[in-house]
């Protein structure tokens, strides 16, 4: 699922019910860092992974302070993803390792390409 609005990202969540989510952030600003904790506040055991071009370690505190399961600085190789994802479906919920699975299995049949 890709998500734009940040207004609804509580909404979407509880309606898709996801295994994990992945916010982007070329260089994230207050407002999606707090719709990133609203949306660990909402959902304690929801494992969230973060990518940001930023790479102060300013922000990487702030992350793990959030709970995120992960922050990964771009660009980030697949390899680097699917193990990330990997670690994800370890603690996902049961009726959701099957997707986190069958998303790894995508990955590796068809690599990004830098650009």
């Amino acid at each position: 699922m890709y998500l734009t609005r940040s207004d609804r990202v509580i909404e979407d969540v509880a309606r898709l019910d996801p295994s994990a989510l992945c916010f982007d952030f070329d260089h994230p600003d207050q407002q999606r860092l707090q719709t990133l904790q609203d949306v660990k506040r909402a959902y304690v055991r929801l494992p969230v992974l973060m990518l940001t071009l930023d790479h102060s370690e300013s922000l990487a505190v702030w992350a793990f302070r959030s709970r995120v399961w992960n922050y990964l600085v771009k660009p980030v190789s697949a390899a680097e993803f699917s193990e990330s994802l990997a670690a994800v479906a370890q603690v996902a919920h049961p009726g959701s390792q099957h997707r986190i699975a069958h998303l790894l299995a995508l990955i590796a049949e068809h690599p990004v390409r830098r650009r």
